[in-house]
Formats: C-alpha cells, sequence, structure tokens
C-alpha cells in the first residue's frame, strides 16, 4: 500500500514539474505582474515608411537605374530606400529595405550593385516571398511590451514600436521562409535606464501569440 502512495506522489510531482516547465512563463508573468506595470511607461509607435530617405535627385537616378533592369516597377510599395551611394568609378549602391502591404519587413535589407553603365552587378540579400493569413496584431502594444518588462525585469520606461514581419528562419540558414507579424520594439534614446541583464537594445515579439522570438540587451559577449 505505500509503494502505491509513494508511486502515486512520484507521478504527481512529475505532473507538476512538467506543467511548471510547459507554463513557466505565464507562471513568471503571474508572479510579476504585481510589481512591473505600464505606469510612467511612455511609447511611441513608428509609423510606416512613407517616402524614401533620398534626396528628389536620388531618387530620381534610383528609378532610373532600376527602371533599366526591370526591378520593382512599383518600388513605391515594395522598397523603402534609405541609402544611394555613388562610388569614385560611376558605380552606384542602393541600399532598401523591403515592405509588404505598408509595413516593413524587418531585417530584409537588400543591397544592389550597379555598374557604371548602369546595369545590375549583384545583389545582396534575398528577396522576400510572404505568404500571410492576416495583417491584424492580436497583441497591443502595450500588451508586447510588458511581456519584455516582466520575463526581463527591465525598469527601461521610454520605448518605440513598430508593426511589421519577420522570417522566422532568419539566421537559421534554413532555406526556406515564414513570415510572421511582429511588434519591433527598441529603446528610446532619451531612456537610460538599464535591465539586470545591461542595456536593453531590441525584441521582437509575436503580435498574434505573443512569444517573445529575440531579445538583445545590447551587450555583445
Amino acid at each position: 500500500m505505500n509503494k502505491k502512495i509513494i508511486a502515486i506522489v512520484i507521478i504527481l510531482v512529475m505532473v507538476v514539474g512538467v506543467l511548471f516547465l510547459t507554463f513557466q512563463d505565464n507562471i513568471k508573468d503571474i508572479l510579476f505582474k504585481s510589481n512591473i506595470s505600464l505606469d510612467n511607461v511612455s511609447i511611441e509607435i513608428i509609423q510606416p515608411h512613407a517616402n524614401h530617405k533620398l534626396s528628389p535627385t536620388q531618387l530620381a537616378k534610383a528609378k532610373e537605374l532600376f527602371g533599366k533592369n526591370n526591378i520593382s516597377e512599383d518600388f513605391n510599395e515594395d522598397l523603402w530606400i534609405y541609402n544611394l551611394i555613388e562610388g569614385n568609378n560611376g558605380d552606384y549602391i542602393i541600399k532598401a529595405l523591403q515592405l509588404y502591404n505598408g509595413l516593413t519587413i524587418f531585417s530584409s535589407d537588400l543591397y544592389y550593385h550597379f555598374r557604371e553603365n548602369g546595369n545590375i552587378r549583384y545583389l545582396v540579400g534575398d528577396v522576400a516571398h510572404v505568404d500571410i493569413n492576416s495583417l491584424e496584431p492580436k497583441i497591443s502594444p502595450e500588451e508586447a511590451i510588458l511581456k519584455i518588462k516582466r520575463k526581463h525585469k527591465l525598469k527601461l520606461n521610454d520605448f518605440n514600436i513598430e508593426l511589421g514581419l519577420r522570417d522566422r528562419y532568419i539566421s537559421m540558414g534554413e532555406n526556406k521562409q515564414e513570415y510572421l507579424l511582429v511588434w519591433k520594439i527598441t529603446r528610446n534614446n532619451k531612456d537610460n535606464s538599464i535591465g539586470l541583464s545591461g542595456m536593453f537594445s531590441e525584441a521582437i515579439v509575436d503580435a498574434v501569440t505573443g512569444d517573445i522570438l529575440y531579445y538583445f540587451d545590447g551587450v555583445f559577449n
């Protein structure tokens, strides 16, 4: 009889352990809910890129180069160009972020290198092929920020946040793409507060599930 009781107790302990490991983030959220809130937190929502970061002359040159090489005729909708560099030999490099329905695709930089005759020499970066069901977030900006504040015990109170897309397999070396709707959270430079693990720099939170997909505290080990 005692052996049966001991066996049942062991099984119950194992079940509780598994449940804790499975739902530990939720448990931590509950534990920290009382002392970490959004009181006195400043949130600036970054709007989608409306205009290229180029002068009118540079923009005209970019249109000329793209048109000559049949690249993204609707590049005002597909790309946000943030730099155009003219080399000493008359060549050009255009740097751009990719867009989808007006939303930024984070970490999707493309570098176009054009020869002096205007023909494209090479392209650095992967062209995004987005297939996503909805662009409506289920997690609010406030909820996303509260998640990283609780999980990482952040004292930071000034945040920038932007809705966009991110490839699930980025930096994994996988030869496939799957884009998720996410909140990109960065620190507002006017706030010098620190978390327990160092200066907060950037986080990516799934805008549908609330999962923290990426977190960087600004410290390179």
